[in-house]
């Protein structure tokens, strides 16, 4: 089970729970720029038939953007109307049947009537071209248990109303027969199993049909399909071989336009079931013809175990045309603001996989899996630190363009309020997709330079591990990604790095140097590093910084073989200029030290050596004699005339004259010479 979450947290899902999405003032407390935002949890972004964007996620909440810059609010309340209510129905009517599953539950387990709580969580709509219709598929579900239910409602419009269709994939079952002869089991522990029992959900009508046995529920065997109760009757979802939470349904279509559902969370892992594209509804037939799917459940593409922290949800899954892949994108951690919600990716070739990450593991492995694509970071130019960006969904749009939208909270209000951000991400060379570190303000992947390359950069590792806090008053910089600047030089190495010393509590550098290389392809556009042994592939690309100005920088991004994400930002240095003057008996220095990333720069100011006069000797003629000075440093590089001034002295008459030479600037102290001025030959 997820670890419980901190008061501060329950207070914010209560707050998520009675609001929608909602706008946010352009110049607000994490963020300096001119963008509109918007409140939304759990973001699913699609594009709908007229061109327009959209965003839906938990708590019946929707916005609307022409550009995925700017965003508009298109409700306010969950208890106002809003796209599953219709002219005689409210949202609630319309979920009567899924809603009934939750609330009996918690009627169940004493949950007082003037108490339940009606929650709907991140929902996903997709348009089937079959139907010709929008297919808005979401979950209701009680938090803190794997009593949940999936289900189905229907629109000709994008905006809705929304007709509710059916609910499909019930979790938290019981088998009461099994419960009813447990002599250990006491009376409300029998009624709660009779109030769940499968007879109760969709699988009745499965039964009825033929489709499943019912016999085979209530003989628990060790075919996998059936053994999602155990001996007690009850639903088991915990360890190797567990059962799913139904939550978190997003559905997508492959290659040849079938379509499909991804589902499940931290409970069981998540699952993905073949859909009929005629209604939208499970397609039993083709699970079962399957040995490796469960007929009801369907089949099984990530696990959770104690690497991963017993985390894993949000699932969402895309074809990409271009690298023909599958992209499974699953968020580890906990939503809340300290508890390290981070994106993972896999892929695969098939819809159902295996799906795979960039270290080679399945994501069914018992193991620390998935590249993590985000974690909480904070570049120079950004106002506030994301914390816990996740619960994301993935764009292709129909130029080809790749995004990822997500909500993430802040360190600027200590994690309270949260906001959608949309990154562009960009393919690399070995067929992975990465997030370019600034949030997307409509830049395109273009060449960029090799010259232009060469320079210090705003570095951070993302690694591969969830960043939590330790306790309630451990500071954010403990899970923050520790960033450094380090030199990308002309020649193809890195310099100024050191290696991290990261835990799953804390971030931070270790004091362990290591070495880098880096290379950009012909294309311009694609980069590969080599930092630490660890191999990289990305991109360079241009952005819009954070800054109000939206300030155009030089970024890169890449993808490791160990599962981590470096990424990099060009940085400008503000100088502060410090200098020692050399005197005739010293050297000095210029010191520049950068007030951002306080690197450094000194310089050996070298000490005058020699001093020389153009003419020593002159005969006199009535004028004053000025012979010009030459000056070089012990290196024999000649001092500029600005560090010195020259004067003379008894220069008209015959006799000694005087050369002072005062210094300035960034030497120090005087010198004098002398000529001689000889008498006129008769």
């Amino acid at each position: 089970m997820k670890k419980t979450l901190s008061i501060l947290l329950s207070f914010v899902l209560l707050v998520s729970s009675l609001s929608l999405s909602f706008n946010v003032n352009a110049k607000d407390a994490y963020s300096d720029n001119s963008i509109s935002r918007v409140c939304l949890h759990d973001p699913s972004v699609f594009k709908a038939e007229n061109g327009s964007y959209y965003a839906v996620g938990s708590h019946l909440a929707m916005a609307k953007s022409n550009d995925l810059i700017n965003w508009n609010s298109l409700d306010s309340s969950i208890d106002s109307v809003n796209y599953l209510t219709n002219s005689d129905k409210s949202w609630k009517e319309n979920l009567a049947e899924p809603l009934s599953w939750t609330t009996n539950y918690q009627l169940a387990v004493g949950i007082p009537e003037n108490e339940i709580s009606y929650s709907n969580w991140a929902n996903n709509i997709i348009y089937n071209k079959t139907m010709k219709k929008y297919c808005l598929y979401g979950c209701c579900s009680v938090w803190g248990t794997t009593v949940s239910v999936i289900w189905l409602a229907v629109s000709d419009s994008v905006e809705g109303p929304y007709e509710y269709v059916d609910s499909f994939v019930y979790s938290g079952i019981t088998a009461y027969q099994k419960a009813q002869d447990k002599d250990y089991l006491d009376e409300g522990q029998k009624e709660y199993a009779r109030i769940m029992d499968y007879s109760n959900t969709n699988m009745q009508e499965l039964i009825d049909s033929g489709y499943m046995s019912e016999s085979k529920i209530l003989t628990n065997p060790s075919e996998p399909a059936y053994s999602f109760v155990d001996w007690n009757g009850y639903y088991t979802n915990i360890g190797p071989g567990g059962y799913p939470n139904a939550i978190d349904p997003t559905a997508f279509t492959d290659a040849m336009g079938e379509m499909w559902l991804v589902y499940g969370s931290f409970s069981g892992g998540c699952f993905v079931l073949k859909l009929d594209n005629e209604t939208g509804l499970p397609d039993y037939s083709y699970m079962n013809k399957n040995s490796s799917y469960n007929i009801y459940f369907g089949k099984r593409i990530s696990n959770t175990n104690d690497e991963t922290e017993v985390t894993g949800e949000g699932p969402f899954i895309i074809y990409d045309k271009q690298s023909r892949y599958y992209y499974f994108f699953l968020t580890y951690g906990g939503l809340g603001a300290a508890d390290g919600y981070n994106i993972r990716e896999y892929r695969s070739k098939r819809p159902d996989g295996p799906y795979e990450d960039a270290a080679g593991n399945l994501a069914t492995d018992f193991v620390n899996t998935g590249l993590k694509i985000s974690g909480n970071y904070q570049l120079d130019s950004m106002k506030s630190a994301y914390l816990s960006p996740g619960h994301s969904s993935c764009l292709i749009d129909s130029d080809g363009k790749m995004y990822q939208a997500f909500h993430t909270r802040f360190t600027a209000d200590n994690g309270f309020g949260h906001q959608v951000r949309i990154h562009q991400m960009a393919r690399t060379s070995d067929g992975w997709a990465v997030l370019l570190p600034f949030e997307y303000q409509g830049e395109k992947l273009s060449a960029v330079s090799k010259s232009n390359i060469p320079g210090t950069y705003e570095y951070i590792d993302l690694n591969n591990m969830t960043q939590h806090k330790q306790t309630e008053d451990s500071p954010w910089s403990d899970i923050i990604l520790p960033k450094q600047y380090i030199t990308l030089k002309a020649d193809g190495t890195i310099t100024n790095i050191k290696d991290y010393s990261c835990s799953l509590t804390n971030s931070h550098l270790s004091s362990k140097s290591v070495s880098g290389k880096w290379s950009l392809s012909s294309s311009g556009i694609n980069a590969s590093f080599t930092i630490g042994g660890v191999n990289y592939n990305g991109v360079f690309a241009y952005q819009k910084d954070g800054s109000a100005s939206g300030k155009k920088v030089l970024t890169f991004v890449a993808a490791g073989n160990d599962n981590s994400t470096i990424m990099g930002v060009k940085h400008t240095h503000t100088y502060k200029t410090t200098v020692t003057p050399a005197t005739l008996k010293a050297n000095g220095k210029t010191v520049k030290k950068c007030s951002v990333c306080k690197m450094t720069l000194s310089t050996t100011i070298y000490k005058p050596k020699t001093f020389k006069l153009s003419k020593t000797s002159y005969t006199y003629d009535g004028k004053a004699k000025k012979p010009s000075v030459t000056i070089k440093d012990t290196k024999g590089k000649t001092i500029a005339k600005s560090n010195y001034t020259v004067s003379y002295s008894s220069n008209k008459k015959v006799g000694t004259a005087k050369v002072k030479i005062k210094f300035k600037n960034n030497y120090k102290g005087s010198k004098t010479r002398t000529f001689k001025i000889k008498k006129k030959k008769k």
